[in-house]
C-alpha cells in the first residue's frame, strides 16, 4: 500500500504532525522530481515522468493564484480574489474549525496515522439528517456501527459544522441545533479523535 499522497496538508509545528486533508490518496507516492502547477485555466495538477499530469483540483474559470491560508483551507482564486476551489469543500477524513460536512457528504477513515490510503469505514451525514458510519462499500442498514439519531426533523438538512468551540452542529436552514461536543461527550462507537494542533482543535475519522 502507499505510504505517501501526492498533496497532503498538515501541521509543521508538531512532532507528530497532523495530516488535515489528502488528494489522490490511494496513489503511488510522488517522485522526487515531480511538480505541483496551477495552471493559467484553474487547474491544479501534479506533473510527473507520466505523459498525463494528475489532476488534484479543477476550477471552473482562469485562475490567478492559489493561497495555503492559516485556518488550514488549500483556495483558488480569481483575478477578482473571489473563491474559486478550496479544499475545505472535499474534506477527506478530518474536519477543521469552521469547516462543513454537507448532505450526502462523507469522511473515509486512513489506514494508519503514517498510511492515508483509504481505510475500512467511512461516516456520511445522510440527507435525513443521521450521521452514520458504515463500512467501507457497504451502506446497508444492517452493517452500520454508528448513528447519531438526528434524523427525521422537516426541516430541510443543510449540513453538519464543526466550530471554534469544538462541538459538531446539524444546521437546518436558518436554524442551528447542536447535535453532539466533542469536548463534553465521546461515543465509543464512533471512532472519532479529538485533537490539538496548538491552539487548533480538528476532528480525525480513523480505522481503529
Amino acid at each position: 500500500m502507499p505510504m505517501a499522497t501526492p498533496l497532503v496538508f498538515g501541521s509543521p509545528e508538531t512532532l507528530q504532525k497532523t495530516v488535515v486533508w489528502i488528494a489522490n490518496r490511494d496513489d503511488p507516492p510522488p517522485q522526487q522530481d515531480d511538480r505541483l502547477v496551477l495552471t493559467s485555466d484553474g487547474k491544479l495538477i501534479l506533473q510527473t515522468t507520466a505523459p498525463q499530469p494528475k489532476s488534484i483540483a479543477e476550477a471552473a474559470q482562469s485562475a490567478l493564484w492559489a493561497s495555503m491560508l492559516d485556518t488550514g483551507n488549500f483556495v483558488i482564486f480569481n483575478s477578482r480574489g473571489n473563491v474559486l476551489w478550496q479544499s475545505f469543500d472535499f474534506p477527506t477524513d478530518t474536519l477543521l474549525p469552521g469547516q462543513s460536512l454537507v448532505v450526502e457528504g462523507e469522511l473515509f477513515s486512513s489506514i494508519f496515522v503514517t498510511n492515508h490510503s483509504t481505510g475500512r469505514f467511512y461516516i456520511r451525514m445522510q440527507s435525513d439528517g443521521n450521521l452514520v458510519q458504515y463500512p467501507t462499500g457497504d451502506e446497508r442498514t444492517s452493517t452500520s456501527y454508528y448513528a447519531s439519531n438526528t434524523c427525521c426533523r422537516q426541516d430541510n438538512l443543510t449540513t453538519l459544522n464543526f466550530t471554534e468551540d469544538g462541538s459538531l452542529r446539524c444546521q437546518y436552514n436558518d436554524s442551528v441545533q447542536q447535535w453532539v461536543s466533542v469536548l463534553q461527550q465521546r461515543n465509543s462507537l464512533l471512532p472519532m479523535d479529538y485533537r490539538y494542533r496548538r491552539d487548533l482543535p480538528v476532528v480525525c475519522f480513523e480505522s481503529e
